[in-house]
């Protein structure tokens, strides 16, 4: 997928938000370091990202990084385990960090609890918050954070990521394509590869604004039903998901969720987590049968909620 394949790992390979990348190399020329940042912006602009450079360029070793989605472990059981964790120093390198997607998902109890570890953050230790919505955040832990704000790219830096990405692929897109891609991203990178993705194959406009249409809004109902799958919701509760999609391809809607339990497999941190995304890529990797693709498509969401809790017992 092109958004995991050229996603930056370096500061120099990030385009757009050249404020945010010249503070952050200025900063790493300094002696002190904040032990805790804070990105916000849109989902898909970048964040995690970016907390990934940093992670890297700090010299944190991989088995050093934790990276938790608040949306998925909101309590405050989470963010103890954190601070328990945090005490020990690393086995390997100076530090350990630890990146804290979806932020603002945390409860109210769990970001005070949070609040106290940033207030005295241990000195092996960085803690990296994303988020999508800063306003739910507690004040007196925004001003702990060393705050940035990751913008959508303008049209001239989308064009610049495209042609670049086109130009690595050895694809020729047609100028009209690139224009419903621009302005179905948004400005918001990772819209724009999966787009790009999407449509590289076509010519014919009417053709690619119906796909890219139906694709881009489904999306995110897709990722809904991935996320209701990690937190092994009751059958009703995805079937109401599910049943809300309207006009999508279940080919194509596996091929999404392929994808998301693939990037949930690479940020695995434990054997649990590895074992879990696995046996869900698993599932949705193989094709539907296209004879009874919606029934196929049922049944793999079916499994992947049995099937854990039928290893549990």
């Amino acid at each position: 997928m092109y958004n995991l394949k050229y996603r930056p790992k370096t500061l120099d390979e990030i385009v757009g938000n050249r404020g945010i990348v010249e503070s952050l190399n200025a900063l790493f020329q300094s002696p002190t370091i904040p032990h805790s940042f804070m990105f916000s912006g849109q989902s898909g602009a970048g964040k995690t990202t970016l907390a990934r450079i940093i992670a890297s360029k700090l010299g944190c070793f991989p088995t050093e990084l934790r990276e938790i989605n608040a949306s998925d472990t909101r309590g405050i059981d989470t963010v103890r385990q954190i601070i328990s964790e945090s005490r020990f120093t690393p086995m390997l390198g100076r530090i350990k960090v630890y990146i804290l997607d979806e932020c603002q998902n945390l409860t109210g109890d769990a970001q005070n609890s949070l609040l106290k570890v940033l207030e005295e953050p241990p000195a092996s230790v960085i803690f990296i918050l994303c988020t999508t919505a800063p306003e739910k955040i507690l004040s007196t832990i925004k001003t702990r954070c060393l705050q940035f704000i990751v913008s959508p790219l303008t049209d001239r830096d989308m064009l610049f990521l495209l042609n670049k990405v086109m130009k690595a692929e050895s694809l020729t897109v047609p100028n009209d394509i690139i224009a419903v891609i621009l302005e179905l991203s948004e400005g918001i990178p990772r819209s724009a590869l999966n787009l790009l993705e999407m449509l590289k194959d076509i010519t014919d406009l009417d053709t690619a604004l119906d796909i890219a249409s139906k694709e881009h809004f489904a999306r995110v109902e897709v990722v809904d039903i991935c996320k209701a799958i990690i937190k092994q919701e009751e059958w009703e509760s995805l079937m109401k998901k599910f049943t809300g999609i309207k006009e999508i391809d279940y080919e194509k809607m596996r091929i999404m969720m392929a994808g998301y339990f693939g990037g949930c497999l690479q940020r695995a941190r434990s054997y649990e987590e590895m074992k879990f995304f696995s046996a869900l890529l698993e599932l949705f990797l193989p094709p539907i049968s296209y004879v009874s693709a919606k029934n196929d498509l049922l049944y793999r969401i079916s499994k992947s909620i049995h099937k854990h809790r039928d290893e549990e017992v």
